[in-house]
């Protein structure tokens, strides 16, 4: 396997690991699933696809999300799907989580009261970026689900936005 297959696994098998600690902190992958990921790098690769959104399209679609699925008859059609909703997801999401802190602020929530509050669904990159400073206490609590959110593409979208994506991408 050459030198660049093997970096995308590795890259595979961290974003795997990532997605996977969103529900179960302590998670670890068997040996055996090695395999699974030099297969997923080879999908990857002849998608020409970010490995990051390759295994969160995955996560989204797979339905039980274990390394099999990373490489199985679905996994470049589940890419695919996602590439075509990426785009429209993340403007449709940044503004339903704007609306959403509009509505919190009216009736009389602080932005950092709103943006923390477990009764709305914000986005955790739109947590820590909703604040005009970067607050400690909000990147400390939703850095992990926000790295896992992170893509190129999210990336391209916040930079558009004018938002300050550092916060997510230089934090760890």
């Amino acid at each position: 396997m050459s030198q660049d297959l093997e970096q995308l696994t590795e890259e595979i098998k961290y974003w795997f690991i990532e997605t996977m600690r969103l529900k179960k902190p302590h998670y670890r992958t068997s040996p055996g699933s090695h395999k699974d990921f030099q297969a997923a790098a080879v999908v990857c690769a002849r998608l020409d696809a970010d490995p990051c959104t390759y295994v969160k399209a995955q996560a989204k679609y797979a339905g039980k999300f274990y390394p099999t699925c990373l490489h199985n008859s679905y996994s470049e059609k589940n890419y695919k799907k996602l590439m075509e909703t990426k785009n429209v997801s993340y403007e449709g999401t940044f503004e339903t989580n704007v609306k959403y802190l509009a509505i919190m602020l009216n009736k009389g929530y602080t932005t950092e009261e709103a943006i923390t509050s477990e009764h709305v669904e914000f986005s955790s990159w739109f947590r820590i970026l909703a604040t005009e400073e970067p607050l400690q206490k909000i990147i400390s609590k939703y850095i992990k689900a926000a790295k896992a959110e992170y893509s190129p593409e999210l990336e391209e979208f916040l930079i558009s936005k004018g938002l300050p994506y550092e916060r997510i991408k230089n934090n760890s």
